[in-house]
């Protein structure tokens, strides 16, 4: 037995591409049960929606610092102390006296005593990483009630994708270069498989921010203030209408389409390299929960363009 002559190498084509569509979907059956293992809150019953809830908790549930930045901006423009200049955000010359604000909100508020773009609030030292000292009680609360995954469980899930993924790309490669020794170039076949399966394994393990039982709660918040969602798309509310901070907390930016508003999702995407991923955050509209997953960090997830439908 070699290299060149083992039972794997020697297996026909055909019984060869039956064998690795039968391995891929063992590694995708097993990856995807590990995932499920790892989000321990499935046992868990379901957040009861409070009276009152907190707009920037309920944004970090949804996206983090990147979600709250998102929103507290929108939120101090609303009330006088931010503006915008084309794609700048700026701090508005006849803001209202900065001692009434608290003190995550003045720390929004003071990065912008220079304008800066959206690369410059998610860059290097940006603004989330100011605020995020700032937000570990909304860090321990969410970790607590099992709403999104600690940081141990996105590694597990990273080394489980790279393992899985791994895997069968190396078995692929490793019969294309024995049948190529071999002086056989029908290998398109295999290629393909080893790319769908390869991807189905990798879209598997992205288990996103959020646990089962934090999307449950960003879909039970979503219909218990959907009412909100509906008067802010008919413009029925007031500028510094804290039912509007609310409402982007519960549902994103993109639910600020087709209103007065409409320009603001825009403006966290557009001329900057970090796309949807960084300057988002997460999802923006209709069903931040059903995204969750898939946004990933990245745009994959629909995080919407920021602006539309999907996050």
């Amino acid at each position: 037995m070699s290299f060149f002559d083992n039972p794997v190498a020697n297996l026909p084509g055909p019984q060869f591409l039956t064998f690795y569509v039968m391995l891929g979907v063992g590694v995708a059956i097993t990856v995807w049960i590990l995932a499920r293992w790892l989000d321990t809150s499935r046992s868990m019953p379901r957040m009861r929606v409070p009276r009152d809830p907190d707009p920037l908790e309920i944004a970090y549930i949804r996206g983090g610092e990147n979600e709250i930045v998102r929103v507290l901006i929108f939120d101090l423009a609303q009330r006088g102390y931010l503006d915008f200049d084309d794609d700048l955000f700026i701090q508005d010359p006849h803001h209202p006296p900065s001692r009434h604000l608290d003190e995550l909100e003045y720390e929004v508020f003071d990065f912008m005593r220079t304008p800066r773009t959206t690369s410059d609030i998610y860059g290097d030292n940006g603004l989330p990483e100011k605020l995020e000292p700032l937000c570990k009680e909304f860090q321990t609360f969410s970790l607590k009630e099992k709403l999104i995954y600690s940081e141990e469980a996105q590694k597990q899930a990273n080394w489980m994708r790279l393992f899985g993924m791994g895997f069968l790309i190396t078995l692929a490669v490793y019969k294309i270069f024995v049948a190529m020794s071999r002086g056989i170039y029908k290998i398109w076949f295999l290629v393909m498989l080893c790319f769908v399966f390869s991807w189905l394994v990798g879209a598997i393990v992205n288990i996103g921010r959020m646990t089962k039982r934090g999307k449950d709660y960003i879909d039970d918040l979503e219909e218990a203030f959907s009412r909100i969602r509906d008067r802010v798309a008919l413009g029925e509310y007031d500028d510094g209408a804290p039912e509007m901070m609310l409402a982007l907390s519960v549902f994103g930016v993109g639910i600020l389409a087709g209103t007065a508003f409409d320009f603001y999702p825009g403006m966290f995407y557009l001329g900057t390299g970090l796309g949807c991923g960084g300057a988002c955050g997460s999802c923006s509209s209709c069903s931040s929960s059903s995204c969750g997953s898939s946004c990933g960090g990245g745009c994959g997830g629909g995080c919407g363009g920021c602006g539309g439908c999907g996050g």
